[in-house]
C-alpha cells in the first residue's frame, strides 16, 4: 500500500520535527547554561575561601593570574597556562596541540599547590581540578575544606631545591672546593750529641753541635 502526503501533511510533519529538535536544542542549552553558572559560583566561592574577591574569579585570563597567586607558584606559570591562547594570538596554529599539553601541565602544577592549600591529596585533586573542574571545584567550594596558606613549592610538584639545582637558576656554576693538601711530614731527626730533636738547621738548637 502506497502512503502519500499532500503538501499540508508534509508541512505538518516537518513542522513537528522542527519543533521537537528546537525543544531539544533549547533544553540542551539550558543544561549547558546551568552547568556554566554552577561552575562559576563554585569557582567564586573557592576564590573567596582563599581570601580573594569573588569578581576576580570570573574575569578571563586575570582569574588565572590570581589563581597562580593563590597557589603560590612563579608568575610565569600564568604564561604556561595561557600557552594555547598565546599560540592562537600569534597565529601559530601548528603548535596549538603542543601548547594544549603545555597548558595542561601548567594547570596541573597550579592545581597541585591549590589542593595542598586546601588540605587535599595533591596528585588526585590536582588532576581532578585540571580535567574535571565541574566536579572538583564544587567539592572545594561547598565541602568542609578550608584554605590554609601552608608553605608549598613555587614550582608545583617539583621541589625548589631540585628545580634550582637542575636548571641552575642562579646562573653560577656549582664548584666544589678542593681540600688543601696536607704537608707530608718528614721523619723526625735527633742530634747525635745531646739527643734533642732537630730540624733542617745547620746546628743543633740545644747544644750547638754541627749537624752533618
Amino acid at each position: 500500500m502506497n502512503v502519500s502526503f499532500n503538501g499540508a501533511g508534509e508541512d505538518a510533519l516537518f513542522g513537528g520535527l522542527a519543533a521537537v529538535l528546537g525543544g531539544a536544542l533549547i533544553f540542551f542549552l539550558l543544561i549547558v547554561i546551568a552547568v556554566v553558572v554552577f561552575i562559576i559560583i563554585a569557582t567564586v566561592k573557592v576564590y573567596k575561601k582563599a581570601g580573594k574577591a569573588g569578581w576576580e574569579a570570573i574575569i578571563p585570563y586575570y582569574s588565572n593570574w590570581v589563581l597562580c597567586e593563590i597557589a603560590g607558584v612563579k608568575w610565569w606559570f600564568f604564561l604556561i597556562m595561557s600557552a594555547t591562547s598565546i599560540c592562537g594570538i600569534l597565529g601559530l596554529v601548528i603548535l596549538e596541540p603542543l601548547a594544549a599539553l603545555v597548558s595542561l601541565a601548567g594547570s596541573f602544577a597550579v592545581h597541585y599547590n591549590l589542593a595542598l592549600k586546601f588540605g587535599k591529596d595533591a596528585v588526585g585533586y590536582g588532576i581532578g581540578l585540571t580535567l574535571l573542574p565541574v566536579v572538583f571545584y564544587p567539592i572545594l567550594a561547598f565541602g568542609d575544606a578550608t584554605f590554609n596558606d601552608v608553605k608549598v613549592s613555587s614550582y608545583g610538584p617539583i621541589t625548589e631545591e631540585k628545580f634550582e639545582s637542575t636548571f641552575n637558576t642562579n646562573g653560577t656554576k656549582t664548584e666544589t672546593k678542593a681540600e688543601p693538601k696536607k704537608k707530608s711530614s718528614s721523619k723526625a731527626k735527633f742530634c747525635k750529641n745531646c739527643g734533642a730533636e732537630i730540624t733542617d738547621a745547620k746546628f743543633c738548637p740545644n747544644c750547638g753541635t754541627e749537624i752533618r
